[in-house]
């Protein structure tokens, strides 16, 4: 049948409007739908039907797809509060709605699926979390009424696959706990940034980690919330310096009871099995290793002590007992280790072996043996809140115990050395683990020992520790030259040492290197030759020098001592040193030398700012011969000399010596001496048959400075003459400048006194060549005289005298 003109027209154009509107306007609103997402108030429907009790959802973008149905895009799960932490970011969600409660004009959410999809989950709660990243997303939930299955849901993170299923009821009940605490809550930052670090590096030989589980029950309570079965299957691991073979494990999560039947790490060298129960924060175990712990140093923190711990060899360890996680003091559990080598800190140790137990905050270690470098410790300790006991007996040199102390504590034992091994056997008990609350006794032996360079073969004593400090009682040294016994407090407390009825034949400087160096280095410079017999005692502080206080009374038989760059010989002697603050005072009241006697008195500053000596040094008809032998290499003279001499000097230094004294010769050959040697010939000429007469007595005050020996006054008297002169002679620079006049005695003297002038000499040279010429020369051809500093063609005097075997001269010796 035809249809009227005009309703064909209208047919036709409607089959065309509907061909438009579906090859058309439908994919024209598909691809709009799925580009630019739907409105119309669905996208926040749809977050509303994803809202819990502690949650909310935000889409940033609600889009079609043809294929796959809503896809909601960068979904935010967080709290409820503005301030609420994150719970998860996703970046694609397939949504499916209930259709027959859309006709309602509801939207049900029935369906969630994730399909290769990235996600975000904290680690912690609260604001700013760390978080772990979850790659390649594939997962299935289904929601019915309150209950949501889980199909399946599989990811990966750092390279480990977890896959879980499972049915649980009132998801919307689900909420992340908060932990309001900032000191906890930074802790738990920290250990999330530790974990992620720890397992960012981990690498994967084989089959790839694989973690399953399977979980039910209602999330509004999670007392119902069961996990069972889970386990984990892994191959080779390989961490940043170590390996590991493989683990296994099987757990169950059942009425907030956390059960492991077993778990097995294998390592390359052992392994480590672990079983236990956890319950109400109390966790029960058994554990056994044989393993490397090196693969688990990473689950500690980075500031933990056992971070410190580099193992050679694996540690055989086994423990059993419960860690209560909410009180720790409230643990209790036993256990063993045997080590072989391993370092802490530096230090190297062969072998520890030790039982230990811990229970209520007690803790026991029995039995433990520590061997390092072929020494021995061996100790019990027992420590509970106020009361510590430690009995132990030593044979390690403290020095291998270096790297564990402090920086001062290192720098004193870089100072020792032992050649022999200690013992030391020690019992004390106090209220806590600290030197300052323990007291107790003990006793050392210590085989050949060094402190700063000073030996000794042995020492014994028993020990007292109270009070912050250790007494060394009856204790006997032996060493280079003798012995030495006493009493020896060294407290800590107090920073000071106590040397108490001190006898010793022993070396003083090498005492004294062990209780204070600036004094040991201030008693150097007298080097006796053999050890002298030293009583006494007193105070050295540590810290503070103005509480030195120490006395000691000396005998020896006998030292040396440098002035004026020669080295004095002493013989019996004896004397005094005390230590007052700063100053070490010397005083030698009586000693020989050179056939007579000498005494001494130094004051020595050991202060590093005024390091200065102050010595007044008196001599008493000393061997002239020996004298001169001594500092002018000639031992013609006769006769015995006395004198006196003050000084002072800085650092040791003979160029800042300052000092002013007086000599006097007797019954001597003075011209002896090789630089007044030709004075023979001169005075022979001068006053016939005087020359070769010895001049028995000279005298002279002298002071010196800059390094030479002034003097102003020198007189020397010979049968009909005096030799009187002036000027400088140097002992650092073999260098002089002396001006003598020659004056006869009696009626010569009257009668060459107007012409005593022609009588003077000078001498600009050096001490072992003088070159002595007239001070004022005649010029008989012109009638004036010249001056003495210009070379004269002949000085009128013989040459120096020269040394011969016996220190024999040519001239100045009488015959």
């Amino acid at each position: 049948m035809l249809l009227p003109p005009v309703p064909r027209f209208l047919v036709r154009w409607l089959l065309r409007l509907a061909m438009l509107v579906i090859f058309v306007g439908l994919p024209a609103t598909l691809i709009y739908a799925d580009r630019v997402g739907i409105g119309f108030g669905l996208k926040e429907q749809v977050e509303k039907a994803l809202r819990g009790d502690n949650f909310k959802t935000v889409i940033g973008k609600l889009r079609f797809n043809p294929f796959r149905g809503l896809v909601a895009e960068d979904v935010v799960v967080s709290g409820t509060t503005p301030e609420g932490p994150d719970f998860a970011h996703i970046d694609r969600l397939t949504v499916s709605i209930s259709m027959s409660d859309l006709m309602n004009r509801q939207v049900t959410i029935d369906h969630l699926e994730l399909d290769g999809t990235d996600v975000s989950v904290p680690l912690e709660p609260g604001p700013n979390p760390v978080r772990v990243e979850l790659r390649n997303v594939n997962g299935q939930f289904v929601l019915i009424a309150d209950q949501m299955r889980l199909s399946y849901f599989d990811c990966e993170f750092f390279g480990i696959r977890l896959s879980l299923n499972g049915l649980v009821r009132n998801p919307g009940a689900f909420h992340f706990g908060n932990n309001n605490s900032p000191t906890a809550g930074q802790a738990h930052r920290e250990l999330a940034a530790d974990i992620i670090d720890s397992l960012s590096k981990l690498r994967f030989s084989g089959s790839r980690p694989e973690i399953r589980l399977e979980i039910s029950g209602d999330l509004a309570d999670p007392s119902t919330i069961r996990v069972a079965p889970i386990s984990i299957q892994s191959g080779p691991i390989i961490g940043p310096t170590w390996r590991i073979e493989g683990i296994q494990a099987q757990a169950t999560v059942a009425n907030k009871i956390l059960t492991i039947p077993q778990l097995q790490i294998q390592g390359t060298d052992g392994s480590l099995n672990l079983s236990g129960r956890l319950e109400n924060g109390q966790f029960e175990f058994e554990l056994a290793s044989s393993m490397s712990p090196k693969p688990l140093m990473g689950l500690f923190p980075k500031t933990s002590f056992a971070r410190n711990f580099i193992f050679q060899e694996a540690p055989q360890l086994t423990v059993s007992g419960t860690v209560d996680i909410t009180t720790p003091a409230a643990s209790f559990f036993t256990g063993s280790v045997r080590a072989g080598k391993f370092t802490l800190k530096g230090a190297k140790v062969d072998t520890l072996a030790a039982d230990f137990a811990w229970r209520n905050g007690q803790v026991f270690a029995r039995d433990v043996q520590l061997w390092m470098n072929g020494a021995e410790l061996v100790a019990d300790v027992l420590y509970s809140p106020g009361d510590f006991r430690l009995r132990m007996t030593n044979s390690i040199p403290p020095t291998l115990f270096a790297p564990l102390l402090g920086p001062k504590e290192q720098e004193f034992l870089k100072q020792m050395e032992f050649k022999d091994n200690p013992y030391v056997q020690i019992e004390v008990q106090g209220t806590k683990p600290d030197f300052a609350s323990v007291t107790g006794t003990g006793t050392m032996k210590l085989g050949r020992t060094a402190m700063r360079g000073a030996w000794f073969d042995s020492a014994e004593a028993k020990l007292e520790i109270a009070n912050r400090a250790v007494s060394y009682k009856d204790f006997t040294i032996k060493g280079r030259g003798g012995t030495g016994t006493g009493n020896f407090v060294y407290d800590f407390g107090g920073q000071q040492v106590r040397l108490q009825n001190i006898n010793s034949s022993l070396f003083p400087v090498d005492v004294l290197m062990w209780a204070d160096p600036k004094i040991a280095e201030a008693l150097k410079p007298y080097r006796f030759t053999k050890a002298p017999k030293v009583q006494g005692g007193g105070v050295i502080s540590l810290k503070d020098p103005s509480g030195n206080n120490l006395a000691l009374k000396l005998q020896a038989d006998g030292f040396d001592y440098d002035l004026l760059a020669r080295t004095l010989r002493f013989g019996r002697t004896t004397g005094t040193v005390n230590v007052v603050g700063s100053k070490v005072l010397v005083k030698i009241g009586s000693a020989k030398l050179m056939d007579g006697e000498a005494a001494l008195d130094a004051n020595v500053s050991t202060a590093p700012n005024d390091p200065t000596v102050t010595a007044s040094v008196t001599v008493k008809r000393v061997d002239f011969a020996k004298l001169t032998k001594l500092y002018f290499n000639y031992d013609t003279s006769q006769g015995v000399a006395s004198g006196t001499y003050k000084f002072t000097m800085r650092g040791g230094l003979a160029e800042t010596m300052k000092g002013e004294g007086s000599i006097r010769v007797e019954d001597g050959k003075v011209f002896a001496i090789p630089f007044l040697g030709p004075f023979s010939d001169i005075l022979d000429k001068i006053i016939p048959g005087s020359g070769y007469e010895s001049a028995h007595l000279a005298t002279a005050d002298f002071r010196i400075n800059d390094g030479k020996i002034i003097t102003d006054n020198l007189v020397i008297q010979g049968f009909g003459f005096n030799l009187i002169g002036s000027g400088d002679i140097g002992f650092l620079v073999d260098k002089m400048n002396l001006s003598v006049r020659i004056n006869a005695k009696g009626v010569p003297g009257i009668v060459l006194f107007p012409v005593s002038k022609l009588f003077e000499y000078v001498s600009t040279g050096s001490f072992a060549d003088p070159q002595w010429r007239p001070k004022i020369i005649p010029r008989f051809d012109s009638g004036n005289a010249g001056d003495a500093t210009k070379e004269p063609e002949t000085s009128g005097t013989h040459p120096a005298p020269q040394k011969t075997n016996g220190g024999d001269h040519s001239n100045g010796r009488q015959r």
